[in-house]
């Protein structure tokens, strides 16, 4: 694999590998989470893993959608080959079953708790299920198997939140404003908000101005910014906070937001190590077919309502 997250920033590096460092290895969180996601579910996980092409499909997608929506981060963890990303997921599918001959679930289980806890770990698998963490594991509440009935997948992709829904009829449900090119449906949706909208930058960013809370600092803004692609259907929401953390309280604000992290149902918080700059995450992504509107909406909606939840707090933390 091209470069690891060794080489990375400290806050990254501590948000990936604090559980594998500093806890107990007994099956949580990290052994226990990836092995759930390899299981379809929860359980007793240690015992029954059944990898199904859905969770693989799951994991794979939420994957290189984060890998285009954030590339200087994807090329810090090493995904990038010649140019173009390099699909982790498939990597470690392909490295366990390298492993594990036949469809013996048992015995990949036992491979991926040896490669995440031998002290020595420095196997191709263990890199690949490191890096792996960093990019699907911080949101394995996310990756939930689609089952075969179609209500039953509605259910979850309201639940789960990012997915375009599977059945026709739920598509035609969608909000008023289905069909319109999304970029202005973006723009329509600030505007009924009464939220400040820009139209897109060079870069493709949408740019909208949303109240921090109704209390304190509330007469801060902090800035929605929102990019798509329509032909790639997948769209990507970072609410900003208003102001950097001072140098002085970045680790403690680090420390909040990765606990804020593992109680989140969709989405994320980060904070980048260079200025102390926080932004939370939403992403939505349809695969092959078109994104649709409900989609979009979900997203954005998610990301104002964690940001007017939590946004407070975490500036509350930093300068007081």
């Amino acid at each position: 694999m091209a470069g690891d997250l060794d080489d990375g920033d400290e806050l990254v590096r501590a948000k990936v590998f604090a559980d594998l460092e500093l806890r107990d290895l007994g099956g949580e969180p990290i052994v226990g989470r990836l092995l759930q996601v390899l299981s379809g579910g929860p359980g007793d996980c240690w015992a029954h893993a059944q990898v199904s092409a859905a969770v693989w499909a799951d994991i794979e997608r939420r994957e290189l959608l984060n890998l285009h929506a954030e590339p200087e981060r994807a090329r810090m963890a090493g995904v990038f080959e010649d140019g173009a990303p390099v699909s982790l997921t498939l990597r470690l599918r392909d490295a366990i079953a390298a492993e594990v001959a036949g469809d013996d679930h048992a015995a990949m289980v036992a491979a991926v708790v040896a490669a995440l806890t031998t002290s020595a770990a420095d196997t191709a698998l263990a890199r690949r299920l490191r890096a792996t963490e960093a990019w699907v594991l911080g949101e394995a509440t996310q990756l939930v198997p689609m089952p075969d009935d179609p209500e039953a997948r509605a259910e979850i992709g309201v639940r789960v939140g990012p997915l375009a829904v599977d059945d026709e009829s739920e598509a035609e449900a969608a909000p008023s404003g289905a069909g319109v090119a999304l970029t202005a449906w973006v723009q329509a949706w600030a505007e009924e908000r009464g939220y400040l909208g820009d139209p897109p930058d060079e870069d493709g960013f949408i740019k909208i101005a949303v109240p921090v809370a109704e209390d304190l600092f509330a007469h801060s803004l902090f800035a929605l910014l929102v990019i798509l692609d329509e032909d790639a259907g997948w769209a990507a929401a970072y609410g900003v906070l208003p102001a950097n953390i001072p140098e002085g309280r970045r680790a403690e604000v680090a420390l909040k937001l990765v606990g804020l992290n593992y109680e989140l149902p969709f989405g994320g918080f980060e904070m980048d190590p260079e200025d102390g700059e926080v932004r939370f995450r939403t992403c939505a992504a349809a695969g092959p077919r078109a994104l649709t509107t409900t989609a979009l909406q979900f997203m954005l909606d998610m990301n104002v309502e964690q940001l007017r939840t939590h946004g407070a707090d975490i500036l509350e933390l930093a300068f007081t």
